[in-house]
């Protein structure tokens, strides 16, 4: 779910272009739109603003419970403040730092969930 449509049209087709048919992408708010999912993915990537994920947000996607989350994040603190909350459902397999803005203080992770079993 993106909120911007050039972003969902570029991924669809960036999509076509490379052969990869089990990917979808959906265009609006997902706080909005993530309860009406009916769909159980495998993998969920998660890109939130620096904010991090909104508390339904979280809820929400701990419900749908996919195998492995790729969260991306501009803000470690946030970042840490969700997966303390995720603890629990997910086990953190990696976390990998990315200095994008060099000679900033801003840094971007990206880590790697997988679902621990029940």
């Amino acid at each position: 779910m993106e909120l911007v449509e050039s972003a969902v049209l570029d991924a669809r087709r960036n999509c076509r272009a490379n052969g990869i048919e089990n990917c979808e992408f959906l265009l609006g708010d997902i706080r909005e739109n993530l309860a009406f999912l009916r769909i159980q993915p495998e993998v969920m990537i998660i890109d939130p603003p620096r904010a991090g994920m909104h508390q339904d947000v979280l809820a929400r996607v701990l419900e749908i419970g996919p195998e492995r989350i790729v969260y991306v994040s501009c803000n470690p603190a946030t970042l840490a403040r969700d997966l303390g909350l995720m603890q629990e459902h997910y086990h953190i397999a990696e976390i990998q730092p990315v200095d994008m803005f060099p000679h900033t203080y801003h840094i971007e992770c990206v880590a790697k969930l997988s679902r621990k079993s029940k």
